[in-house]
C-alpha cells in the first residue's frame, strides 16, 4: 500500500494548491464550493486508507486485486489536477473580454466532472471491502473470481518473484535440490506470512515443475469455511474428485495442498484437519498462506516460516528473519520511498549523478516545498539522506567505465565527478513493488501496458513509427529515457501529442531532425528534458512547464528559440560553449526566464532582446556565468543594467571581449559589469582598456579565491590583487604592455600581499622586463610558481622568503641571466629551466629532496655537474655536523639512566 499512499500524498497536495489558487480570486467562473467537496470526499478516501493500511498490508491477495487499479486512477487524478492547474495558469493571460474565456471554462468544467467521477470509483472500489472479527480484509467477490483474476496475472513474475519462488521451489521440491535442509522423509508445513504470501502461494502452486512432482495438488480459500466437512469438500472439487472420500484421495499419494488465507477463526478446522492429511506419502506439503496471529505447532509435522516483505521471501528462525535490511524502506516517509522508488528505472549499477537525479526528482512531483528553501536544496537533502542511509551508494571510476548489464555509458566521467548507483537489493525490492509501474525494456515492448508510468529504453535501434506506437500503447507515461542512445533511426521533428502526460524525457545520444520542434501543446507537463549529445541542429519550443533544458555536447546546435508569451517556470539551462562552436545567439528575451538559476554563457548583442540588459531580472542566477561578446556593450549605463551586483549566488565570472575592440569607454562598461562580492572565481579574456576596474583588488572581494587575467592587450599596470585576503590561485598572461611588476601589485600600507595565494603564473608577458623583491611576510604559503614566455624579463625576484614553495618552473626566457642571487628555499621539490640560455648558475641550495627532484632544463653539463658535485660536499658537512652533536648528546631517564 506504500506506493499508493505515497501517490495519494503527492495529489492531495495538488488540490490543496488549486483550492489556494481559487481563493487567491484566480479563474472567474470556477465554483470554490465545489473544489472543497472534491477534497472532502478525497480525504474520505485518503482516511480510509490511512486507518486500514495494516490489515490492506497483511493480505495481499486484496491488495494486489485493489492496488493496480487504485494506483491507475490516482495517476488519473493527478494528471486531471495537473490539467486544471495548467488552465488556470493560462487563464491569468486571458484578457476576461476574450472569446477564449468559454473554452477554458467548458474545460475546465469537463476535467471537474472527470475527477469527480475518478474519485467516485475509488470509492466504490474501496467499499468491496470489509473489515471482520480475523482482523483480515474479505472480498466480497466469489473465490472463484479471485482465482480467475490470479490465473490471468500468472505470467507476471517480476525477477523478485522468481528468486522468491526459488526458496518455496527447494522446500517443496527437495529431491531436485540435493543442498537442500528441507526434511525429505516426513510431511511438511509451509507457513508464509507478509503481504504477497496469497499471490506467491499461487504462482508455486501454478508452477509447472511442481505439478509435476506431486500425485495431486489442491487450492481452498479459508476465508469461507468454518467446519471440516466444507474443507474437505472443497478439497476434493479443487482436485477434480468430488465422489471420493478425502482419505481415500490421500491415501500413499504426494500431495501439494494450499490453505489460503487461513486465520485464527480456521484454528479448530485445522486441528481436525491435521488427522486426515496425515495418510498422505511422505513428501506431501502443505502450504498455508496466514497471518502471524496463525501459529502452527506440531510434532507430526516438519514445519517451516517464510516471510515476505517488501517483495523478498525470508526464513524465520524463532519468530524473527534471517535478514531484517530492507525494513528501513518501510520507515522511510513516503516522498522518499517515491525518490528511491523512482531510481529503479534506472539499469541495476547504472551510474548518476546528483544533480540531474534531483531535476529528474523535482520533474515527477517528488520533492515538496518548504518555507524558504530552494527545490534543488530540499532535493538534494532528500539525496544525501538516502545515501547516509544506503539506498543509494557512490560509484567508483572504474566501475563508471565499464560496461553495465549490457548497456554502454557514453557520457566519459570526469576525475573530479562522483557518480552513484543504487544499492541492488533495494532496486530489487523496489521493482518488485512497483513491477507494473517502470520497466526496463531491450527489444521486446510485450510487457508495455497502459499502467506502465516509467519507462528506460535500452535498444540499440528505435525507429520513429516505434516511438509514435509507445505512446498510444503508454499513454499515461511519466518518464521515457533512451539509456543506450539510438544510433540506427532518427525520430520525426515533432514530439508525438500521445506523451501528453510525461514529465522527464531523456534523449541524449539520439539521432534526430536538424530541427526539432518541442510544442507544449501535446507535452504540456513535461518538466525535463534531455538533449544532450544529440545530432539536434535548431531547437524551438514553448517553454511553459519546463524546469530543466540539457543541451550538453551538441555539436551541430547553431539555433535554439524560447516562446515566453506564457508563464514560464524553466530554471536550468545546461548548455557548454566549448562543444557548441555554431551557437551564437542565445534565446532572444531570456530576461523573462525569471527562476532560471543555470545559465552557463550569454552572448552580448545590438539587438533589442539580446541585449546585456536582459540579465537584470534573473536574480537567481548561480554557478557559472560567462558573458562574451561585450564588444557589443558599449557604455557604462548599458553595463550597469545587467545588474551583476545583485547576482549574489554566482560563483564564478567570465568576462570576454571578441578580438581587438576599437571603441572608448572601455574602463567604463568593466566598471559597469562590478559582481557582487560573494564571487568566488573572476576571468577577463580579450579586455582592451588602458586600466582595471576600481573594483578589482577591492579587499571587500573577500570570497575571491581564483582570478585570471588574458589577453588584456592594453593594460599598463596590474590591478592590487594582493590585498584579496583569499586569493588562492592567480594567472595573468598576454598583458603585452606591463613592464613592471612593483608594489602597487601585491602589498598595501598596512597588509602583506597574498597572504593565501598558492599558486601564480606569468605567461605571455611580452614586455616584461622588472619584478621587484618582496618582502619576508608576503607570499607564505605560494607552493607553485611559474614563469612561462617573459622573453624581456632578466632578473626574478628574491625568492628566500617563499618558505613553502615546492614548484618552479622557468620557460622561455631568452633574457633571463640568472635564477634568485640567494638561496633557493628549502622546501622546493621540483626545478624546471627550460629554453633560458643564459642562465648558467644555480644558487647553493640546501636540503636532500631539492636535490632528488631538481631538474636542469638547458643548463650546460658541466655546470650542472659542479652543481651536484658542490651539493654531495654541502650534504656530506651536514652530516658530519649531525654526527658531531650526537656524540656529545646525553639522555637523561626518570629511572635515572643515561644514554
Amino acid at each position: 500500500m506504500e506506493t499508493i499512499e505515497a501517490i495519494m500524498q503527492v495529489v492531495g497536495s495538488k488540490l490543496a494548491s488549486a483550492i489556494g489558487m481559487k481563493e487567491q480570486g484566480s479563474l472567474p467562473g470556477v465554483n470554490l464550493l465545489q473544489l472543497k467537496d472534491l477534497q472532502k470526499k478525497f480525504l474520505e478516501v485518503q482516511e480510509f486508507v490511512d486507518e486500514t493500511r495494516e490489515e490492506l498490508r497483511e493480505n495481499f491477495t486484496v491488495c494486489l486485486l485493489l492496488g493496480n487499479h487504485f494506483r491507475s486512477l490516482m495517476y488519473s487524478v493527478d494528471d486531471l489536477l495537473n490539467t486544471l492547474i495548467a488552465c488556470e495558469k493560462h487563464f491569468q493571460k486571458i484578457d476576461p473580454m476574450d472569446l477564449l474565456i468559454d473554452k477554458f471554462l467548458s474545460s475546465y468544467y469537463y476535467l471537474m466532472d472527470k475527477i469527480t467521477e475518478a474519485l467516485g470509483e475509488l470509492r466504490e472500489i474501496l467499499e468491496r471491502c470489509r473489515f471482520d472479527g480475523c482482523h483480515t480484509f474479505k472480498l466480497m467477490h466469489e473465490r472463484d473470481k479471485i482465482v480467475e483474476w490470479l490465473l490471468s496475472n500468472e505470467n507476471s513474475e517480476s525477477s523478485a518473484n522468481k528468486g522468491n519462488l526459488g526458496i518455496i521451489a527447494e522446500w517443496l521440491l527437495p529431491n531436485e535440490n540435493p543442498k537442500s535442509s528441507a526434511n525429505k522423509g516426513n510431511l511438511g508445513i509451509i507457513r508464509i506470512l507478509g503481504s504477497e504470501n496469497t499471490y506467491l502461494a499461487w504462482l508455486a502452486y501454478n508452477h509447472e515443475r511442481v505439478k509435476a512432482h506431486f500425485d495431486l495438488s489442491a487450492w481452498v480459500f479459508m476465508h469461507q469455511i468454518c467446519d471440516l466437512t466444507n474443507v474437505t469438500r472443497c478439497i476434493l472439487q479443487s482436485a477434480r474428485q468430488s465422489q471420493m472420500n478425502i482419505q481415500d484421495l490421500l491415501h500413499s499419494k504426494k500431495y501439494f495442498l494450499v490453505l489460503a488465507n487461513i486465520c485464527e477463526d480456521n484454528y479448530s478446522v485445522w486441528e481436525a484437519l491435521q488427522s486426515v492429511l496425515i495418510v498422505g506419502a511422505p513428501g506431501s506439503k502443505v502450504l498455508l498462506t496466514t497471518n502471524e496471529r496463525f501459529e502452527v505447532v506440531s510434532n507430526s509435522w516438519n514445519v517451516q516460516t517464510l516471510k515476505t516483505d517488501y517483495g523478498r521471501l525470508y526464513r524465520l528462525l524463532d519468530g524473527k528473519r534471517e535478514d531484517s535490511w530492507n525494513e528501513t524502506y518501510h520507515h522511510l516517509p513516503l516522498h522518499l520511498q517515491q525518490c528511491i522508488a523512482y531510481c529503479s528505472v534506472f539499469p541495476k549499477d547504472y551510474p548518476f549523478e546528483k544533480d540531474k537525479l534531483v531535476q529528474q526528482w523535482m520533474a515527477q512531483g517528488y520533492v515538496l516545498p518548504e518555507r524558504g528553501r530552494r527545490m534543488e536544496d530540499i532535493g538534494s537533502s532528500y539525496f544525501d539522506y538516502l545515501l547516509s542511509r544506503s539506498f543509494l551508494k557512490v560509484k567508483v571510476k572504474d566501475e563508471c567505465e565499464a560496461q553495465t548489464d549490457g548497456f554502454q555509458l557514453f557520457e566519459e566521467i570526469p576525475c573530479s565527478d562522483t557518480r552513484y548507483k543504487m544499492n541492488a537489493r533495494i532496486h530489487d525490492l523496489v521493482l518488485s513493488l512497483w513491477e507494473n509501474d517502470r520497466i526496463m525494456l531491450k527489444e521486446d515492448f510485450s510487457s508495455l501496458s497502459e499502467n506502465t508510468r516509467h519507462l528506460s529504453l535500452l535498444c540499440d535501434h528505435f525507429s520513429d513509427s516505434t516511438f509514435d506506437a509507445l505512446g498510444l500503447s503508454c499513454s499515461g507515461l511519466r518518464s521515457l529515457l533512451f539509456l543506450r542512445g539510438n544510433q540506427g533511426a532518427y525520430f520525426p521533428d515533432k514530439l508525438s501529442p500521445n506523451y501528453l502526460y510525461l514529465r522527464v524525457l531523456d534523449l541524449s545520444h539520439t539521432k534526430l531532425d536538424r530541427k526539432f520542434t518541442f510544442a507544449t501543446g501535446g507535452l504540456r507537463f513535461l518538466c525535463y528534458l534531455d538533449l544532450s549529445e544529440s545530432s539536434i541542429g535548431w531547437l524551438d519550443g514553448d517553454f511553459h512547464e519546463l524546469q530543466t533544458l540539457r543541451l550538453l555536447r551538441c555539436y551541430s546546435l547553431c539555433k535554439f528559440s524560447i516562446h515566453v508569451n506564457s508563464p514560464v517556470n524553466l530554471r536550468h539551462l545546461q548548455i557548454d560553449t566549448s562543444y557548441s562552436h555554431k551557437l551564437t545567439k542565445m534565446p532572444e528575451k531570456i530576461g523573462e526566464l525569471t527562476c532560471l538559476q543555470t545559465l552557463p554563457f550569454f552572448f552580448a548583442s545590438r539587438e533589442t532582446g539580446y541585449r546585456v540588459g536582459e540579465l537584470k531580472k534573473l536574480t537567481e542566477l548561480r554557478g557559472e556565468l560567462g558573458i562574451f561578446q561585450l564588444e557589443n556593450v558599449h557604455s557604462l549605463e548599458e553595463a550597469e543594467e545587467a545588474m551583476l551586483q545583485n547576482k549574489q549566488h554566482l560563483n564564478k565570472l567570465i568576462l570576454q571581449w571578441n578580438g581587438e575592440s576599437k571603441q572608448y569607454g572601455l574602463e567604463d562598461v568593466l566598471e559597469g559589469l562590478r559582481p557582487h562580492e560573494n564571487l568566488k572565481e573572476l576571468e577577463i579574456v580579450s579586455y582592451d582598456g588602458l586600466l582595471f576596474p576600481s573594483w578589482l583588488g577591492n579587499p571587500l572581494y573577500s570570497n575571491l579565491i581564483s582570478i585570471s587575467l588574458k589577453c588584456c592587450r592594453k593594460c599598463q599596470f596590474l590591478p592590487p590583487l594582493g590585498q584579496l585576503p583569499h586569493l588562492r590561485f592567480l594567472k595573468i598572461s598576454s598583458l603585452e604592455e606591463v613592464k613592471h611588476v612593483g608594489y602597487e601589485f601585491y602589498r598595501g600600507d598596512s597588509v602583506k600581499g597574498f597572504l593565501s595565494l598558492e599558486k601564480l603564473e606569468f605567461e605571455g608577458m611580452s614586455k616584461l622586463e622588472k619584478w621587484d623583491d618582496f618582502e619576508q611576510g608576503e607570499f607564505p604559503i605560494l607552493r607553485e610558481l611559474d614563469v612561462i614566455s617573459c622573453p624581456k624579463l632578466r632578473h626574478l625576484p628574491d625568492l628566500k622568503y617563499l618558505m613553502c614553495l615546492q614548484n618552479l618552473r622557468i620557460e622561455h626566457c631568452s633574457d633571463l641571466e640568472s635564477l634568485p642571487r640567494e638561496a633557493l628555499p628549502t622546501s622546493l621539490e621540483s626545478l624546471t629551466v627550460k629554453e633560458c640560455p643564459k642562465v648558467k648558475v644555480v644558487p647553493k641550495q640546501r636540503g636532500v629532496k631539492s636535490l632528488m627532484k631538481t631538474y636542469p632544463g638547458d643548463l650546460a653539463r658541466n655546470n650542472f655537474s659542479s652543481y651536484i658535485h658542490n651539493r654531495i660536499n654541502n650534504i656530506q658537512k651536514e652530516l658530519d655536523e649531525l654526527r658531531e652533536i650526537t656524540q656529545n648528546l646525553e639522555i637523561n631517564f626518570d629511572d635515572g639512566g643515561t644514554v
